[in-house]
Order: C-alpha cells, then structure tokens, then sequence
C-alpha cells in the first residue's frame, strides 16, 4: 500500500464445518488448521489479530487488506484450508457455505479479541447454533434499520441538510 494511503479495517469473522460437524475436536487438526489460517493471511497481506477454532467452527478478527474484498478473503480462506486440510484427513472434510462479517471498530478491537479468545468459556453457555442465530437476528435488525429509504434521518443529520441548502 502506497505511503500517502491509511487504512484500517478490522472484520470479525465467523463460519463454520458442514452440517456443523466437529472436526476440530482434535488440537492436532486444530492446530493444523490455524498453522494454514496464518498463512493463508500473511501470503495475502491480511493482518491476523487473533483466531479460535471451535470444534465446529472459526471466529477471526482480522485488520483486511486493502487489496481483496471480505468474499475473496474467505474463498481464499476457506478454500485453500479445505484443500489441505483434506490432503492431512484423506478427502473428508468441508466448510459450510456462507459466513458472517462484522466491522469492528478501532475502539472495540481489545473486547473482540478477548471475546475470541474466550471461545472455550463462551460456548459451555451458549451453542453455535443460538450464537448464529443471535447474530443472524442482529444483522436482521441492523439491516431494517439502516436499509436505504427506511430509516429516519437523524434530526441533526436533517438540521444540517437544511442549514446547508
């Protein structure tokens, strides 16, 4: 990335095995695959914060590189990891489709962080299933809210608009 350009863009993501089978119930396979993750990430200039793989699936924070979208990150994620993660078990393993991708703000990075690598503690009161679908009613309603034409215009936002014409 050139000098004159500034860029942080902290992502947390999340996704998981199919049919959310626990592959990673091994630390050795676990350990395999964060060896691939990191790698992965610093062959294509994605800062890596912090990742923990949970038997059935993986959160990351990662600063993005400017270079690549959110989708092409996880297909290179997600796709080189399967591969070789299938040469290391002889062809049975997969990820499932999909994933989930929040912003971080700068200000938020230290809680995520301690949230990822909580995941141990984190997931004896909650399961992946009702963490998922907690995000996935999240993103629902952020989504309603902020969707274009929906939303209200903040009064200030609206006070300023007048002002300025």
């Amino acid at each position: 990335m050139p000098v004159h350009s500034l860029k942080l863009c902290w992502v947390h993501v999340i996704w998981g095995t199919k049919k959310r089978f626990g592959y990673f119930s091994s630390t050795k396979l676990k350990m395999k695959c964060l060896e691939i993750i990191k790698e992965i990430c610093s062959d294509n200039s994605i800062y890596l914060k912090t990742c923990y793989i949970n038997p059935e699936h993986v959160h990351l924070l990662v600063d993005m590189s400017a270079e690549i979208s959110i989708s092409k990150m996880l297909k290179l994620i997600k796709g080189i990891s399967s591969r070789r993660l299938n040469e290391e078990m002889q062809g049975k393993f997969e990820w499932a489709r999909g994933y989930a991708a929040f912003s971080v703000s700068a200000g938020n990075v230290d809680g995520v962080v301690k949230y990822i690598n909580n995941q141990s503690e984190h997931h004896r009161k909650m399961s992946f299933q009702d963490e998922w679908e907690k995000y996935i009613g999240h993103y629902l309603e952020a989504k309603e809210k902020y969707q274009p034409g929906r939303g209200k215009v903040s009064e200030a936002t609206d006070q300023a608009v007048h002002r300025d014409t």
